[in-house]
């Protein structure tokens, strides 16, 4: 039996930050925000704050993940770039999920997993909250 091994590469890059409040006279997508999103209970300057919510998200993905027993079957590995906002609410919402399959067992999984992750303090510009996207690589591999 195949061993299951899949490597998490966690690279959050900020795409696009935009207010959701329709008085926003900025009326565009903003590239730059004052606080980024904070996972609670996490303390420290931005790096800090950015390195434990990057930790909390990683070890949220790995302790929840389950690879699906048909893709598995079906060998469904590669790279998938899932694309998720964290909202004002403070709500992780997966917008998109691209892989070498299109796997859609993969796909549901990853938003299983990422529904269930706790709200965090929003990221705020000009002091209102900000939805805030981020990509995030993760490798799939079965030995």
């Amino acid at each position: 039996m195949k061993n299951l091994c899949f490597l998490l590469f966690f690279v959050l890059s900020s795409q696009n930050v935009f207010s959701q409040e329709e008085e926003n006279d900025l009326g565009k997508p903003v590239q730059i925000i004052e606080d980024m999103p904070v996972y609670k209970g996490c303390e420290g300057n931005t790096a800090e704050l950015k390195k434990c919510f990057q930790q909390k998200l990683t070890e949220h993905f790995s302790n929840h993940f389950r690879y699906p027993k048909r893709a598995k079957k079906l060998g469904v590995r590669g790279r998938f770039i899932v694309v998720f906002e964290i909202d004002v609410e403070g709500q992780l919402n997966v917008k998109e999920v691209k892989g070498p399959d299109q796997d859609q067992l993969i796909e549901m999984e990853i938003n299983r997993v990422f529904s269930n992750f706790p709200k965090v303090i929003p990221g705020k510009f000009i002091g209102k909250p900000v939805a805030v996207k981020y990509s995030m690589p993760i490798n799939l591999k079965l030995d």
